[in-house]
């Protein structure tokens, strides 16, 4: 496993170097940018390489301040890293920030991982009646 999570860094990494500095940069979209550091974020998490993980981290939180629905994938960072409360606080922003935005968590479909079993978490996820 370790050999095909290098190599998926190593893809990500030259991904993400061509798209602003190959031959002919490319202008990538703020999602593209955080799909790819989110994945490589996963990829450090698994491989235990936290000081690298909190660089993605400031990086994912960059591109989150310019739309507030990375914050679900800042959640799911905090949540792997075992930090349950930021990742508590990222879904809350997400909601305040996002009033209309349809958190289908129903299906777990956002892989929150240890967030499911965080009592605040799931009395957020309640119905309310």
């Amino acid at each position: 496993a370790t050999g095909q999570l290098d190599s998926a860094r190593v893809i990500l990494e030259r991904a993400r170097e061509d798209a602003n500095y190959g031959d002919r940069p490319q202008r990538l979209s703020a999602g593209d940018l955080a799909v790819m550091a989110r994945m490589l974020a996963f990829i450090e998490i698994r491989e235990g390489r936290h000081d690298r993980v909190d660089a993605l981290i400031a990086e994912y939180s960059a591109l989150r301040d310019r739309n507030p629905a990375f914050g679900l994938g800042m959640a799911m960072l905090h949540a792997h890293m075992g930090d349950l409360e930021q990742a508590f606080t990222e879904v809350r922003k997400v909601r305040l920030e996002l009033p209309g935005i349809r958190l289908n968590f129903d299906s777990k479909p956002f892989s929150m991982g240890p967030l499911w079993a965080y009592p605040p978490f799931q009395e957020l996820l309640a119905p309310r009646g």
